[in-house]
């Protein structure tokens, strides 16, 4: 990987509501940032170039509270990043031990980032690798969570009818992309059937006792990361592979 220049602008802010009790309270929040890194060594041309802006708002009355949260891009060297898009949009109800949440919304279950070992709920948007930061690569899932909340235990049932995939760079203008020396690739994407057979569920059961935390958890899913299998044939048609070049 050769060296690169960044840089990074971040512009918070927060809005909140009146407290009122018998009022349907709500926030807004968000941040405006821009990215662009650039080789320092031969070419030196822009590995990335983007400027995002994101909104949060939460709301809640009573037990039952909301979340949205959309990103508006501008990415002039990957045009198809650009546009607004929705990030996460769920509602969530509570009562004494008990919570529901339900919708569009990001998973994450372990402690430890950068090793997924428990974290596979929630794949990753490789499409600019190593340009984004690791939180804002995850991809949301709609997904139907149930938890419990004790003293000294916590449990959570979750069902995801249609499982999201590891998103790999293959378009050649990319400078992320995958690429393989002196070689041809066609990528095509095989992914489960959108049935309920084919769905993710699952489980896990935290406990935080003196001196010890430990957590057990149980999910029925897919490897989300590709499988790549080498071809060594060229097909007549060309065109609909992607060339690749080294430096």
């Amino acid at each position: 990987m050769k060296p690169i220049f960044l840089t990074l602008l971040l512009l918070p802010f927060a809005v909140m509501a009146q407290d009122d009790d018998n009022a349907l309270k709500y926030k807004y929040k968000g941040f405006v940032y821009t990215y662009h890194a650039v080789r320092s060594s031969g070419q030196w041309n822009y590995m990335s170039s983007r400027t995002c802006s994101r909104l949060e708002s939460t709301f809640e009355k009573g037990g039952t509270s909301g979340f949205v949260s959309v990103n508006a891009v501008y990415n002039p060297i990957l045009e198809d990043e650009s546009g607004l898009h929705l990030r996460e949009a769920y509602l969530e109800h509570s009562q004494g031990s008990w919570g529901l949440k339900a919708g569009k919304q990001i998973v994450t279950w372990g402690v430890a980032d950068g090793l997924q070992v428990t974290d596979i709920i929630s794949p990753m948007d490789y499409t600019e690798f190593l340009a984004e930061d690791y939180d804002d690569i995850r991809i949301p899932v709609n997904a139907i969570r149930l938890n419990y909340s004790g003293m000294n235990l916590k449990a959570e049932a979750i069902w995801v009818p249609v499982p999201e995939f590891f998103i790999l760079p293959t378009d050649s203008v990319n400078p992320w992309a995958i690429s393989m020396s002196g070689m041809y690739c066609q990528f095509d994407k095989l992914i489960p059937s959108k049935k309920l057979e084919n769905s993710e569920f699952g489980g896990r059961v935290s406990a935080y006792l003196s001196g010890i935390d430990f957590s057990v958890c149980a999910l029925h899913t897919w490897n989300k990361m590709p499988a790549f299998q080498l071809v060594t044939s060229v097909p007549t048609d060309s065109s609909k592979w992607l060339p690749t070049t080294t430096e």
